[in-house]
């Protein structure tokens, strides 16, 4: 017996707020690391397209930003790079694999896929899935069929879809949160599916968002003709309406970790572990502008006779004290000549701290060094060290995410 409309959405509605809940207790640190780290990414608490401005405020220097983009860069050349072989086909059978016959198909079929992942989104996706690693710890990434390209990836941003395990720990649940205008909705999913606030607008206001929400979970149901089910519903609209329920033979999404604790959902990546470094260099980023703002402009003491005089000390403070018998009329109120070089000592250990956070130096050790005459072998020597830094994480990636 088949689940009503009604009933499926209530369903969808109940899970939905259990993952939301769970991955509740993560947000407060990723809030953390859009403002520190990231800011360009991660929406949350409903935000909308186009709603969300940077708040650069609490930045006072960008070094964060610029070692998280090399890692990312250094993630996407060194892992999958569109301007070289960067996987293999092969078969499980390792005698199989050496007729000529079968490397002949291997290769026609490697050669296909190379020239399909451009025009399918594949690389701007992995590149968006690798920054999102960085910053926040886990990425997202959907890949559908497309009658146009092949296949069609999309990466998802955290704090927009809500993930669920299964068995051994492998996420096999997204549900998605995003918004739509009424013409995309009316366009996507047919004006008949749509509510009747979609229909209207679609004819005098088709910019108008709406919000909608996509669920992919294993199908459990009796008679299933998929062994995924993908549901698409409006947030409210029609209680007894869905935009498009529809199947996957596998789940069409990847999930990928940076690192994660068993039986939990959410990873952790280089973001989280430099996040505390992050903040001690703005703070002591605004103790150095202090420090020399004090030096150039010093608060200043001023004889009670100046008072209305043509003394003009701005832009800092002045502190009004009785006349001394020293005679001296304006001086600074206490000694601002700060020695910076500890200060300037500090920032730069904190900067070195978060370049080692985000593998700066693993990934510039070819451009950084000074030794021109490095045969082949000592910079094949360099990337296997590099890959062994990286050897758990490129293992995990492989496994959630590449293959």
């Amino acid at each position: 017996m088949s689940i009503s409309v009604f009933d499926l959405r209530r369903q969808l509605e109940s899970r939905r707020a259990v993952l939301r809940q769970a991955q509740s207790v993560a947000l407060p640190v990723w809030r953390d690391i859009r403002q520190f780290i990231q800011p360009f990414r991660g929406r949350f608490d409903g935000e909308r397209p186009n709603q969300h401005s940077p708040d650069m405020t609490k930045i006072i220097r960008s070094k964060m930003f610029r070692a998280k983009n090399i890692l990312v860069s250094g993630m996407q050349s060194g892992m999958t790079s569109q301007s070289r072989q960067w996987f293999k086909i092969s078969v499980p059978d390792p005698d199989l694999a050496e007729f000529y016959s079968v490397r002949a198909w291997c290769d026609e079929v490697h050669d296909r896929i190379m020239r399909v992942l451009p025009g399918a989104n594949f690389y701007r996706s992995a590149l968006s899935v690798y920054d999102e690693l960085a910053s926040f710890g886990t990425g997202a990434v959907s890949v559908v069929r497309d009658f146009e390209n092949v296949a069609r990836f999309k990466a998802y941003t955290c704090g927009r879809y809500y993930a669920g395990l299964g068995v051994r720990d492998r996420v096999d649940t997204i549900y998605r949160d995003f918004w739509m205008s009424a013409y995309q909705l009316v366009t996507e999913f047919g004006y008949d599916n749509c509510s009747l606030a979609v229909r209207d607008c679609s004819k005098t206001r088709p910019d108008t968002m709406f919000a909608v929400r996509h669920a992919v979970e294993p199908d459990t149901s009796p008679g299933a003709k998929f062994p995924y089910r993908s549901v698409y519903w409006e947030e409210g609209g029609d209680g007894n309406k869905v935009l498009r329920i529809s199947g996957f033979n596998l789940f069409p999404a990847m999930i990928p970790r940076w690192d994660v604790m068993e039986d939990e959902i959410y990873g952790y990546g280089p973001g989280t572990v430099i996040l505390p470094d992050c903040k001690s260099l703005q703070k002591k980023s605004s103790s150095e502008l202090l420090a020399i703002d004090k030096q150039v402009n010093p608060p200043l003491q001023v004889a009670a006779s100046l008072r209305g005089s043509n003394v003009r000390t701005t832009p800092n403070g002045i502190t009004y004290v009785p006349d001394t018998p020293s005679g001296v009329l304006v001086a600074p109120i206490y000694d601002t000549n700060v020695n910076l070089s500890y200060l300037k000592e500090s920032i730069n250990e904190t900067i070195a701290d978060i370049n080692e956070g985000m593998y700066v130096d693993l990934f510039l050790m070819l451009t950084n060094t000074t030794d021109a005459n490095r045969t082949a072998y000592e910079v094949a020597e360099l990337q296997q060290e590099k890959m062994q830094v990286l050897g758990l994480v490129l293992d995990r990636l492989v496994d959630e995410f590449l293959s």
